[in-house]
């Protein structure tokens, strides 16, 4: 299965009850709605955690929840008497190999409001004798029950597919569709239309503040399928031995390297405004001279931590400054046992 985003991140057939319909993207909408309650969503909240978790069935996962008074995790299974053993469980859903741990990585769940969760997962299949990704978006209430399926997506070459941002509001989800832009698809079904067109799908969210979301710019390394690809330039064969795919891997290795070294070292913010629309620069640095680990959004500030382990910032005006962090004494060894990327922090706001 293709990944993608913070990411951000399959051709869109939308499925209405149980038929599958082709939806193509179109756009950019010219709605005037008021956008001002876009926001980030979460997996958790003060109650407990939604999350999947390992089960023995293999090519499947148990979507549970954890309970934070109880502190136990529970299958989010509605059927009386089921031992949540078998794929017949509704809290198992498939993610692949068990040995593919992308399909963990690339399953998630969002409370999208106080009676609903939203679940994405996925697998590859074969289909013919060809391999082919398959993604569902489902709505489900919280304790797993009436889960209905928004978006079927199944691999095809002449179509982009539909990768989720994480964001929403009461009417959409918000996600992108190939290197075209953030798309909007309605809660109520349809095909999802072309909302930023400036977006890329490189392009990762980092946060909203003051109905603007916070963007860090991507670059691409190279061009998958291209000579500019590792892969494709070191290509592993069913014939090799085990030297031979350690070599190649070696050279994919130094070859990921050197494009790395090669590329432009400025790294961009950007804002969003999610009413007009409009796409302004925050702010510019070069990550040669000036890394900025771990950024993330705080109350009214973009926050990252510096190579000395000091706190920066920028505000929406573009201004920044940074602060000079006390760390407590127990955790003094750790910072200077970890790589500054490894590093947790929070906000001083």
């Amino acid at each position: 299965m293709k990944k993608r985003m913070c990411a951000l991140a399959l051709a869109a057939l939308l499925l209405t009850g149980c038929g599958k319909t082709s939806a193509k993207p179109i756009g950019p909408v010219q709605s005037t709605a008021d956008y001002s309650g876009v926001r980030m969503l979460q997996a958790s909240d003060e109650n407990g955690l939604y999350l999947f978790d390992r089960n023995d069935v293999p090519g499947w996962r148990h979507l549970c929840y954890i309970d934070y008074a109880t502190q136990q995790a529970v299958p989010l299974c509605a059927q009386p008497n089921c031992t949540h053993d078998s794929e017949n469980c509704l809290a198992c859903l498939p993610v692949g190999p068990a040995s593919d741990q992308n399909r963990i990585d690339n399953s998630r769940v969002w409370i999208l409001d106080e009676n609903t969760i939203l679940v994405q997962y996925g697998r590859e299949s074969i289909v013919d004798g060809e391999e082919t990704d398959e993604m569902w978006l489902d709505l489900a209430d919280r304790n797993g029950a009436n889960r209905r399926t928004l978006l079927y997506q199944k691999g095809n070459e002449q179509t982009h597919p539909f990768y989720f941002s994480g964001f929403a509001d009461e009417e959409a989800l918000y996600g992108v569709m190939g290197e075209d832009g953030l798309y909007r698809l309605p809660l109520s079904g349809g095909t999802p239309e072309l909302w930023i067109p400036e977006f890329s799908e490189l392009d990762t969210i980092l946060g909203m503040l003051d109905h603007k979301l916070i963007v860090q710019k991507g670059e691409e390394l190279y061009r998958p399928g291209s000579e500019e690809d590792p892969c494709v330039k070191y290509p592993i064969t069913d014939d090799m031995t085990i030297e031979e795919v350690d070599e190649v891997m070696a050279k994919r290795d130094q070859m990921y390297q050197e494009i790395i070294a090669a590329q432009p070292t400025l790294t961009t913010l950007y804002t969003v405004d999610v009413n007009s629309r409009k796409c302004k620069e925050l702010c510019t640095w070069d990550a040669a001279e000036e890394p900025r680990y771990n950024l993330f959004t705080g109350k009214s500030r973009v926050w990252w931590l510096k190579k000395d382990c000091q706190v920066g910032w920028v505000d929406m005006n573009g201004k920044t400054g940074a602060v000079n962090v006390q760390w407590p004494e127990e955790l003094k060894e750790a910072y200077a046992n970890n790589l500054p990327e490894e590093k947790v922090i929070a906000a001083p706001e």
